[in-house]
């Protein structure tokens, strides 16, 4: 997801980190950090998420992955959620 995010937003000007830390940092930072504590029971946990049901009883369909991401993202940033970059502010 964030590759995506990346390759669509970083051009603009927008930083979009893509690196992974191990998880004994995590646990360090998340004892100072709330928001990283939320994240630790996800460690290393595999989630597998359906949409079949929908699709099946309601004849719902998704829309692709990446368009979903980006309409996300630039929804983030038209509602304040996700600064301007500086850079962009000036132009």
């Amino acid at each position: 997801m964030a590759q995506i995010l990346a390759e669509e937003f970083r051009p603009l000007g927008y930083r979009v980190p893509t690196g992974k830390i191990p998880n004994w940092l995590m646990w360090v930072i998340a004892r100072f950090d709330g928001t990283i504590k939320l994240a630790l029971d996800y460690l290393d946990r595999k989630e597998v998420v359906t949409h079949a049901k929908s699709r099946d009883e309601l004849g719902w369909t998704m829309r692709p992955l990446r368009e979903s991401l980006i309409a996300t993202g630039r929804a983030m940033i038209e509602h304040g959620v996700v600064p301007v970059p500086t850079a962009r502010k000036a132009a």
